[in-house]
């Protein structure tokens, strides 16, 4: 069983690929993926917006997935953190 996690920056109504190879040192992937990565926002800059989220796209797989952010502000970009199981 192997566990990813990371905290990743979306720039306000872009779509952000995150390589899970890419934020952990020496990661050595999945074989086999079991779940969707699971997201939770932790702060938009600047300023703050209480509406703000971070949601994954549909193209997650064994080595990366994608994820959407909004801020009704269009203000900032939205810091998340990301937790993934696998094999």
């Amino acid at each position: 069983l192997k566990m990813a996690w990371g905290v990743s920056t979306c720039v306000n109504a872009a779509v952000l690929t995150v390589v899970y190879a890419a934020q952990l040192t020496n990661f050595p992937g999945f074989t086999t993926f079991w779940s969707c990565p699971q997201t939770t926002r932790i702060r938009v800059a600047p300023p703050a917006q209480s509406g703000a989220f971070v949601m994954v796209q549909d193209n997650f797989s064994a080595t990366q997935f994608s994820a959407f952010s909004s801020d009704p502000a269009s203000t900032g970009n939205v810091e998340f953190a990301w937790t993934v199981i696998g094999l």
